[in-house]
């Protein structure tokens, strides 16, 4: 029986399936690793939006900063509204508020 290259074909189609899988699955972990960023940056700004509004209610004054708005509502209303806005790993606009009551 002559067997001579048939090692070779065996180990070609490996070889290009073994490719071909990394060729699929690499886009997909690229993604993951991107959404993983972007939850992390969205975590530290929503620390950082709770941090200003708790310092807002409790001395009344704003931290200087170009991404941070702050809107009270009428005086006689017990809410405030605070958002960030922020750019995510792939350069989209993100803007996070939060209400909460102030602090008597």
């Amino acid at each position: 029986m002559n067997t001579k290259g048939f090692i070779l074909l065996d180990t070609l189609a490996a070889f290009s399936m073994a490719l071909v899988v990394c060729l699929l699955l690499l886009p997909i972990l690229v993604d993951i690793q991107h959404r993983r960023d972007d939850l992390d940056k969205e975590r530290i700004h929503y620390h950082e939006l709770y941090d200003r509004l708790e310092f807002y209610a409790r001395t009344g004054t704003v931290k200087d900063s170009s991404s941070f708005t702050l809107t009270v509502f009428p005086e006689d209303s017990s809410y405030m509204e605070g958002c960030i806005a922020y750019k995510d790993n792939r350069k989209k606009d993100k803007k996070i508020c939060d209400v909460v009551r102030r602090k008597p």
